[in-house]
């Protein structure tokens, strides 16, 4: 039969490959392991004979070397030469002969004498050298010690004194040919390669670099006193190919033999495999004939072992055939369904993350269009509020209000959509500073007043007085919460009343957990509807919407400002019966500290707010703002204008000096560091009697935020009366227009104490919080007056003002320009820490300060970390 022919040839090949598999395993392993001893032990005898040549090559040297100064010796006893030491007269055509002969000498390229101060009397090539530069020179004149030196032109010296009675009156200095030197002394092995150094320098060089040789190693062994003296260094080798023949007929005659033992073990293999193989053929016949799937055994192999058990176990399972292939139909239907399952779930998944990203997608295009949008309507509603105090009629006036009314609507709106994609994408954080949680209520109240009078409603307020007044937190999101409530109060009730009350619910070991409840008693809201309250973009019907407007995000932001807090809002309604609003929040209580630090922060406040509250006269002073950033100008303006003041703007020195050629201006306010002409250069410009300028005596006020002492003394220098760092404070802008507007020489400066190098301590509207700050915006709010209005437009200019100086920046890292890179870092550390990004502003600062020591590794690491601080301040903030 050909098939258990074919089986039978089949498992004796296997049989066969298998013993043939290991017997070739052992003698590679063999063959290895004998090339590996055998490499070792000629490597290390190739090792030793080269470290012997090596040995001998510096003994060779060392020879030579004794040589020349046994004859150095030899001349420096001659009679000749101590007698035109001692009488320079005596010199003769003899003694210029014997040293120009003893130059003569391959290993010596010259002969010079000099005298008992090293001045040279004679040069066997007519070379004038200095000899008294080698201070080894006075060494050998005052020891008599023979002295090896070499030159920067890596010539190789030795001198010996040329004595008296024991007095060196002068000495012999040869120059020596160092390459004929080794080369002669290294020529006794022409097999062998070789490469000395003297120094770091190579001076002779017979290795070829395409060949892989084994090198010497001396070991442990001396070398000679001379050879150290004259730092030599001698390398030997010899190529691979050389060394290692004798191996490479060793693994020859080992290879013959392998294949010799390889050849008898595939014999044996094959008859092995063929007694092996006969009982299996045996089976292998019998399984053939079984009617597999019905009634049939096998027949006894009589062979008694493992293969007769082999029979044995298939009649066993034989019987269970029939089960397993109906089990295995109906596990195959299983498995059918569960792959499809799966399918439908991996499908599911992969749709879930779609409609993630396109979330997130939809959030992100929401903050880019709303901040797009919010950046002219802020324009619009500047404008308009400028026109409304212009000269109007009734139709136009009505016509502004009721663009200003639209407008404030719209950007309540686009406000919204902000702070939802922020909190959408896990970008909106708290911003936690002490507070008063007294004056956080009354301003939430006072912005409603007017509506609530309007519509005639009672207003009741209960804060029991043993709820805590300071605390820390984020007040501006706590208004935010408080202000939803009550807004959505107001716009559902028609009468009645409007109740707004704080209480401590606990005291924890960290915190207090208070309450806050708005209460009113409106058109009240269905159970039905209550579930779809904290939904985004979802009110309670499309009629609600239609009579109240909205975008149905209010509640849903507060929800998710609330759970930030560490709390939850929940309601209680009844349809045409009123509706109750509560949140709790976790908030800890300010210290002592603290405290006083924000009653002084309120205080000064005050007093920058009525400050000018005093003669219309007085606020007709002209003011000059000369600030190359718009952010700063943005800022400075809008304290200005909080104040009662206005201000021309000019971006640089020179627009300063045109406006001035204009106009009488009564306080200039000037940056010191800017384009085209810096402060500096402007003021100098400004006191010129020269110059056509109206009012060369006005007071010039330097705005900068390096505050250093001689810093300050440069702005004197140029004729500057007085100095505001930054961040500009209202405070400090007061005191200086108080001085300088209004002639009150007790108006302090805000300068720091000159007896210190060190820079001021934090600006009291930055003290309550950390240089690590992202955004200041408390300390931002206090000096723009709290008018929220105005971050939209200085954060427009500052992203500008950020975008120049940060290309400024890398293009003068780019070209090593290590001083302007200090000044891009010193106009965004100012700017910076006007619009309260503390962290950034500190990055700038490092930046600043270490641009000068020209770290290239160390500057780019700090722009970097500012361009990702920039980013992160534009996630917290935009």
């Amino acid at each position: 039969m050909t098939t258990p022919k074919k089986w039978k040839r089949g498992i004796t090949q296997r049989i066969v490959r298998q013993f043939a598999a290991i017997i070739l395993s052992t003698v590679v392993l063999v063959m290895v392991a004998l090339s590996i001893l055998m490499s070792v032990s000629y490597e290390k005898e190739a090792q030793r004979h080269l470290a012997s040549e090596t040995y001998y090559a510096y003994e060779m040297i060392e020879n030579r070397l004794e040589y020349l100064c046994e004859h150095l010796g030899i001349m420096a006893n001659n009679p000749f030469i101590l007698n035109s030491l001692i009488d320079p007269e005596g010199r003769s055509d003899y003694l210029k002969q014997i040293l120009r002969e003893y130059a003569s000498l391959n290993d010596v390229v010259s002969v010079a004498l000099v005298d008992s101060q090293g001045e040279m009397i004679f040069h066997s090539l007519n070379e004038n050298i200095d000899y008294k530069i080698f201070p080894q020179i006075y060494t050998l004149l005052t020891t008599g010690e023979r002295q090896s030196f070499s030159d920067n032109n890596g010539k190789t010296y030795m001198g010996l004194a040329c004595e008296y009675y024991n007095s060196p009156q002068g000495a012999i200095i040869i120059e020596l040919n160092m390459q004929n030197i080794c080369a002669d002394a290294l020529m006794h092995d022409r097999e062998i390669d070789y490469k000395v150094w003297q120094g770091d320098e190579v001076i002779i060089n017979t290795f070829d670099d395409s060949l892989e040789y084994i090198q010497s190693d001396l070991g442990n062994q001396v070398l000679q006193p001379i050879i150290v003296e004259l730092n030599l260094k001698v390398l030997l080798g010899n190529v691979q190919a050389v060394v290692y023949e004798p191996l490479r007929n060793a693994l020859g005659r080992l290879l013959l033999v392998s294949v010799f033992v390889v050849a008898i073990g595939i014999s044996v293999s094959v008859m092995i495999g063929h007694r092996l193989a006969r009982p299996v053929v045996e089976l292998s016949q019998k399984v053939k004939a079984l009617n597999v799937g019905k009634e049939s055994t096998i027949a006894p192999l009589g062979t008694k072992d493992e293969l007769e058990d082999v029979a044995v176990a298939f009649n066993e399972k034989q019987a269970e055939i029939i089960k397993k292939i109906t089990l295995e139909k109906d596990l195959t239907l299983a498995q059918t369904k569960i792959e499809l399952s799966q399918q439908r779930s991996e499908e599911l998944l992969k749709l879930n993350q779609e409609l993630y990203k396109a979330d997130r997608a939809k959030s992100q295009f929401l903050a880019n269009m709303s901040h797009e949008i919010r950046t002219p309507m802020n324009a619009v509603l500047g404008m308009t509020e400028l026109l409304k105090d212009s000269p109007l009629n009734d139709t136009q006036r009505h016509s502004i209000a009721t663009i200003m009314s639209s407008g404030k609507s719209l950007m309540v709106i686009l406000n919204d959509i902000l702070d939802y994609s922020k909190i959408e994408m896990g970008k909106l954080n708290l911003d936690n500073h002490p507070f008063d949680l007294i004056k956080c209520v009354d301003e939430s109240i006072s912005l409603h007043s007017l509506s609530i009078k309007e519509k005639g409603l009672d207003l009741i307020v209960d804060i029991p007085d043993s709820t805590p007044k300071y605390l820390l937190g984020d007040v501006v999101r706590l208004k935010q919460v408080l202000n939803n409530l009550v807004s959505n109060a107001i716009k559902f009730t028609e009468r009645g009343y409007i109740k707004i009350a704080v209480s401590l619910k606990e005291e924890h070991e960290e915190n207090s957990e208070l309450l806050f409840y708005v209460e009113d008693s409106g058109i009240g809201i269905a159970d039905e509807h209550q579930e779809k309250l904290f939904r985004s973009f979802e009110q309670v019907d499309g009629s609600i919407t239609r009579k109240y407007g909205g975008t149905g995000l209010g509640l849903a932001i507060s929800n998710r400002l609330v759970g930030l807090m560490g709390g939850e809002i929940t309601i209680d309604s009844q349809l045409d019966e009123g509706s109750a609003f509560s949140f709790n929040a976790f908030l800890v209580r300010a210290d002592d500290e603290q405290v006083q630090e924000l009653l002084q922060q309120e205080e000064d406040d005050k007093k920058a707010a009525t400050l000018f509250k005093v003669d219309d006269a007085e606020l007709k002073k002209r003011i000059l703002l000369v600030d190359d950033k718009v952010a700063n100008q943005e800022v400075a303006c809008a304290m200005l204008n909080r104040i009662g003041l206005e201000a021309d703007l000019a971006n640089n020195g020179q627009e300063a000096i045109d406006l001035m050629e204009q106009h009488h201006y009564d306080l200039v306010l000037m940056d010191c560091q800017m384009p085209v002409m810096d402060g500096f250069s402007a003021t100098e410009m400004i006191r010129d009697p020269d110059s056509k300028l109206r009012n060369h005596q006005v007071p010039i006020v330097a705005m900068t935020a390096n505050v250093l002492n001689d810093y300050q003394d440069r702005c004197v220098q140029v004729g500057m009366n007085d100095f505001l760092p930054k961040p500009v404070t209202i405070s400090k802008l007061n005191n200086i227009l108080e001085k300088w507007l209004l002639g009150n020489e007790n108006a302090s400066s805000p300068k720091h104490d000159r007896s210190s190098g060190d820079e001021p301590e934090a600006e009291e509207d930055v003290k309550l919080v950390r240089d690590d700050c992202i955004f200041d915006r408390t300390g931002f709010l206090s000096r723009i007056g709290g008018d929220e209005n105005y971050i939209a437009p200085i954060m427009d200019g500052f992203m500008e003002d950020m975008a120049d100086s940060l290309s400024e920046a890398n293009n003068c890292f780019a070209e090593s320009l290590w001083e302007r890179l200090s000044l891009a870092a010193h106009a965004i550390k100012g700017t910076a820490a006007n619009v309260g990004a503390l962290r950034l502003s500190a990055k700038a600062k490092i930046l600043e300060e270490k641009a000068q020591r020209n770290d290239s590794e160390e500057n780019k690491l700090l722009l970097a970390e500012i361009e990702e601080e920039l980013k992160l301040f534009r996630e917290n903030v935009l």
